[in-house]
């Protein structure tokens, strides 16, 4: 799982109290790295204007971590829409319109590996889910084609999330004519359920 945070430079060139930006953005890493654990997640690292996390495979079979990452991408986007983007509204002297968080999926082997002293996570889920998020718009999740299939083909945990998934096409750095995505719909959680 990829976040990123749109238009998060122009939010904070526009701010008037860089330290209220700061107090802001670390309201959503805090939220996102006490739900993922609340999920069975590992929020590996802010990255500055966004976030990587990733479930590792136990004895479960990849499609019962589905819902989990369903929840929590739904926790994550609202927690932000919620919590953090008014703040950051009140504090700026200006306010893109193509600003949210976005939230990119992709699944497959990876590889723990350390760098610069720290245990992270590399391979092609990494690459494919920074890819998703860079299709996503604001507010959005967006699937690779691995995942995205797998939800269709289980329509008890599209019951039990609550989700619809919309397969799309969208442009990206590998495709830029398009490649088929899927994006999950009705994202939307009460924030009573956020437990940041």
């Amino acid at each position: 799982m990829t976040g990123d945070i749109r238009s998060s430079t122009f939010i904070m060139k526009e701010s008037i109290d860089f330290r209220q930006f700061a107090t802001l953005v670390n309201v959503l890493v805090a939220t996102v790295s006490k739900n993922l654990r609340r999920y069975r997640g590992w929020f590996d690292k802010f990255t500055g204007d966004g976030f990587l996390a990733y479930w590792v495979l136990g004895d479960r079979h990849e499609t019962d971590y589905l819902a989990e990452v369903v929840s929590m991408s739904r926790v994550i986007v609202n927690a932000f829409t919620d919590k953090v983007e008014p703040g950051l509204r009140r504090n700026a002297r200006n306010f893109p319109e193509r600003s949210g968080l976005s939230i990119g999926l992709d699944s497959g082997p990876g590889y723990f590996a350390e760098v610069a002293g720290q245990l992270t996570v590399v391979g092609p889920p990494v690459v494919g889910a920074v890819r998703m998020v860079g299709a996503a718009e604001p507010r959005e999740i967006i699937a690779n084609v691995h995942i995205g299939e797998r939800w269709l083909e289980t329509p008890d945990l599209l019951r039990e999330t609550d989700v619809e998934i919309i397969a799309d096409v969208r442009a990206t750095k590998e495709y830029p004519k398009g490649q088929v995505v899927y994006k999950i719909a009705k994202p939307t959680l009460s924030s009573q359920a956020l437990a940041g």
